[in-house]
């Protein structure tokens, strides 16, 4: 599970789920010069809120925001969809099963 740390989206470890009372950074203000409107509207839009990721092999990445509150937990429950298969094949591929050996004397 990562933070994605406001406003670069760097990515911080912040270990396995189940997390319980992991410290985590928060954007609590924005003082300065952003360039264009829109930059400053992206950065305040991140005040107060955390931005989570879950990568969990097999399953679709999560990402959501969580709004904070100065020092109160905030508790979610989530559930991983499963990845999707890919809908095509590229030239050539073949759809393959493999079946594990029993291990049945005589069998190649």
């Amino acid at each position: 599970m990562f933070q994605l740390v406001a406003p670069t989206s760097e990515p911080v470890d912040l270990g396995m789920t189940p997390l319980i009372d992991q410290p985590v950074m928060v954007m609590t203000d924005v003082n300065g010069s952003f360039g264009p409107p829109e930059n400053m509207a992206r950065m305040t839009s991140q005040i107060g809120m955390v931005r989570v990721r879950i990568e969990k092999e097999g399953f679709a990445t999560y990402e959501t925001n969580i709004a904070t509150r100065e020092k109160e937990s905030a508790t979610r429950t989530v559930v991983l969809e499963p990845a999707r298969r890919p809908t095509t094949m590229a030239a050539g591929e073949k759809d393959v099963r493999v079946v594990p050996s029993l291990g049945i004397p005589g069998e190649g």
